[in-house]
């Protein structure tokens, strides 16, 4: 994961592509609480966008990878807002 940017309504996960990951399990959360949940099936992919969100809310990603043995352990990221979105 090379991290998530916000813009507005939407967060984009920068990802580098793995050979042996067939997807990505999102799970997005304000204030530790589930918000939504999302499964990417694709591989070599590098981001995934996640949209419906609300501009002023805070919310951190979990993020999964998908392989033929299941689900990786979970990695949490926070979001950057750039500068001119947070005013």
């Amino acid at each position: 994961i090379d991290g998530v940017i916000r813009d507005g309504n939407r967060a984009y996960i920068r990802l580098k592509p793995v050979e042996k990951v067939i997807g990505y399990q999102v799970t997005v959360l304000r204030e530790g609480e589930e918000v939504k949940r999302m499964k990417e099936n694709r591989a070599l992919i590098n981001y995934i966008l996640v949209d419906d969100l609300q501009a002023k809310e805070d919310y951190t990603f979990e993020i999964q990878s998908i392989n033929e043995h299941g689900l990786s352990s979970p990695v949490n990221v926070g979001a950057i807002i750039p500068a001119e979105l947070s005013r």
